[in-house]
């Protein structure tokens, strides 16, 4: 630009010289050699600016590529920056989970041996230990199906549960053990404090039961999980439902290699209609929707009625709205109850309370309160059903062909239930609820179409199982592992499973 100024001088400078001779002999020319010599100035005047510019230009062209090689060398020391500084930050956030680990009695055990934490598993047993871990859901979805996978590979494998839920004792009905500890909601601690305290409660676990796995059920996995489980030698695995809505926080999605080591997901009858958060992730196991079914086989009708202590003269209708948890259940329930109850005089209701539910609620003498865990073996003594749609409670009823008039729970922090209920009814399994006419009428419209047979024309070929196919993924992803499966923290590697059956599997794995 120095160099530029004298030019731009020059060029300014000629042209007012020029316009000076111009005008004299504009102003003087009188005959035809006056108009002559007018345009030949005013060529001159031409050839002067054009010069002048062509200089400008190609020293403005210099300019504009100079300028860009200071702008790239700059992006280059910025990055060079970026890094440096990047590596500096990784530094200090390995200080400072060091500093942490130490303050929190992890490194090399420095807190007392918590035996109280130890959990029973199978003595002299040569099976893998795997640790289920499950979030604070808004019902027991997540302990549902951690305890369907449990059930299914207990040929292949060792479990026991760690739980937030409110409900988690009810594990220990089926042969499993639970440890628990308060979801952060509930101890009404700050997430900072909270979170360090299960960290801590984590590292003891680990530290005392040794587990290959740690299987984790929920949509945010805790630190204290994935640092305790890797600390301690344990494979972290995610059971990651689908269906997530779009506004669903998908930061550990799109860094999922930073906190589990293997996803496995469980097919939903939306799973091809899914474009959330988690539709287009490739890394991880697909297997069949996973429903619970603890028990060697369905009940009849009458057996069923004979459980609930209900007369067999009368029809049922079960009504499973959710633990209200996360929204007020209460408005909904009384108007399908109103609804049900108009729309036959021989029709009764049967709720269904959430093992979350403390409080029983006031109702007539048509309603039947009952307290069943899983309600879905008494599935048969009902004409159908009016749910939440639920992951568990949708594929429960498709499974077990009941009709189902579904009004999704909008509360929800990721379930897109809206998606997986419109999907069931668009395939003729059910019906939704709408914003209109009242809950009541929808409900007494739907139990005419039920009675007429609308719902029994239709199947949905749903490739479900009991938990089989997640079982065998955790085996067959814990084959492909160098890892301490026991307390003796022996190195071993766990062969494959030679055999394709699950439950009641004939060989001997891990032996």
């Amino acid at each position: 630009m120095k160099r530029l100024v004298p030019l731009m001088w020059v060029a300014g400078g000629a042209c007012v010289l020029v316009h000076a001779g111009t005008a004299v002999f504009a102003f003087h020319a009188a005959t035809q050699a006056g108009i002559v010599s007018l345009a030949v100035l005013s060529l001159l005047d031409l050839v002067v600016v054009i010069s002048a510019s062509g200089i400008v230009f190609r020293h403005l062209s210099r300019g504009v590529r100079a300028t860009q090689m200071d702008v790239e060398r700059a992006r280059k020391d910025a990055s060079r920056l970026n890094y440096h500084l990047n590596l500096k930050l990784d530094r200090i956030e390995r200080t400072v989970n060091r500093v942490r680990a130490l303050d929190e009695g992890i490194s090399g055990g420095l807190t007392p041996v918590a035996s109280h934490l130890r959990l029973p598993w199978q003595a002299g047993s040569a099976l893998p230990r795997v640790l289920f871990v499950t979030s604070n859901g808004a019902g027991v979805g997540h302990l549902t199906r951690c305890m369907s996978i449990a059930s299914a590979g207990q040929a292949l494998f060792d479990s026991h549960f760690v739980s937030l839920s409110s409900a988690a004792k009810i594990v220990e009905g089926f042969g499993f053990s639970v440890l628990s500890f308060d979801s952060q909601t509930k101890s009404q601690l700050p997430a900072e404090i909270w979170n360090d305290r299960f960290a801590e409660f984590m590292d003891a676990v680990c530290r005392e039961n040794k587990p290959a796995a740690v299987v984790f059920d929920g949509t945010w996995i805790y630190r204290g999980v994935h640092e305790a489980a890797r600390r301690h030698g344990a494979r972290v695995i995610w059971l990651r439902r689908g269906l997530w809505k779009n506004n669903a926080s998908a930061v550990q999605i799109e860094d999922t290699k930073s906190y589990a080591d293997h996803v496995i997901v469980p097919g939903d009858i939306a799973a091809n209609h899914d474009r959330g958060p988690v539709a287009n992730c490739a890394d991880h196991v697909d297997v069949p929707a996973i429903t619970f079914a603890p028990y060697k086989r369905q009940l009849s009708r009458e057996e069923a009625l004979d459980v609930l202590s209900l007369p067999h003269d009368r029809r049922y209708v079960l009504v499973q709205l959710g633990a209200g948890q996360i929204n007020d259940t209460s408005t909904a329930r009384r108007d399908v109850i109103e609804g049900v109850l108009s729309a036959d005089l021989h029709t009764d209701v049967v709720l269904a309370l959430s093992p979350l539910t403390v409080s029983t609620p006031n109702v007539g003498s048509r309603v039947h309160v009952v307290r069943e865990f899983p309600i879905s073996r008494l599935f048969a003594a009902f004409d159908c059903l009016i749910a939440a749609a639920g992951y568990n409670t949708v594929h429960e009823a498709i499974h077990s062909a009941l009709p189902g008039f579904w009004i999704p729970n909008t509360s929800t922090s990721t379930d897109n239930q809206e998606l997986r209920s419109s999907i069931v009814e668009r395939s003729g399994l059910g019906a939704v609820a709408k914003e209109s006419p009242r809950l009541a009428i929808q409900v007494e419209a739907f139990l005419s179409d039920v009675r007429s047979g609308k719902f029994t024309a239709h199947s949905h070929e749903l490739e479900a199982d009991h938990g089989a196919g997640a079982a065998k993924a955790i085996v067959e992803y814990l084959g492909t592992q160098t890892i301490p499966l026991h307390a003796d923290d022996s190195n071993i590697q766990a062969p494959r499973c030679p055999s394709q059956c699950i439950t009641g599997c004939p060989c001997t794995p891990y032996r």
